[in-house]
């Protein structure tokens, strides 16, 4: 635990940014992942694993009718902008198409590409952070299968068609630890962490880091777009 005063930089953390565009290019959204690493050792390189692992694990869990269009390694830091948009260590432009059903994918042949979901329809992964954590470690999925995949209860949150059910389940677990595992709390430096800045005062921030195990499915969920 170590106290700092706003604006600040976390030393020897980032925060990774990967943004996922539509092919008609109607809508783009983010999803990310907090990275430490070794003391003196800099900041991860694009082309490291504990980057392209997560690049691939979004990849393989979104649509075919989207692509990974760019990738930041942001600075940990509180102050005027928000985290995402912190200066970066490193930014890429990427056109990496996408697809959650067919070989190499999480879905593989148990799901067909369909008509997009209305609304914000996402798969809720939790990342599985213990300890004093003050960030739930929640990731947002959009546009991973078709709503031919979903149900609608009246007065009621989406949720999986029964036969689909168990079988997404499983699937989006094994593609979690697949793609995500390597990079827990038990692998070498750089991996992923959960960084937390508990506010204690108006300028002045707790601030610590949890490790992430076993990140997995944890319900069909709606989210807005906008929050990223």
């Amino acid at each position: 635990m170590t106290h700092f005063t706003a604006p600040f930089i976390y030393p020897d953390h980032g925060h990774l940014i990967v943004t996922t565009s539509a092919n008609d290019m109607g809508q783009s959204w983010r999803n990310s992942m907090d990275i430490v690493w070794t003391d003196g050792a800099g900041p991860p390189l694009p082309t490291e694993s504990v980057v392209t692992d997560f690049i691939d694990f979004l990849k393989g869990i979104q649509r075919n009718d989207c692509h990974i269009s760019g990738a930041r390694l942001a600075v940990w830091a509180k102050g005027n902008l928000p985290l995402a948009d912190q200066p970066a260590y490193w930014e890429e432009s990427l056109s990496i198409p996408c697809a959650s059903s067919g070989t190499g994918t999480c879905f593989g042949g148990t799901s067909t590409p369909g008509t997009t979901p209305p609304g914000e329809i996402c798969l809720l992964i939790k990342k599985h952070v213990f300890g004093r954590a003050f960030r739930a470690g929640n990731m947002f999925i959009r546009n991973s299968l078709g709503l031919e995949n979903f149900n609608a209860p009246t007065g009621g949150p989406p949720e999986f068609v029964s036969s689909f059910a168990a079988s997404a389940a499983a699937a989006i677990n094994t593609w979690c630890t697949s793609k995500l595992g390597p990079h827990t709390e038990a692998a070498d430096l750089p991996r992923y962490c959960l960084v937390h800045a508990q506010k204690l005062s108006p300028d002045l921030f707790d601030v610590f880091e949890s490790p992430i195990t076993s990140p997995s499915f944890a319900r069909v969920t709606m989210h807005d777009i906008g929050r990223g």
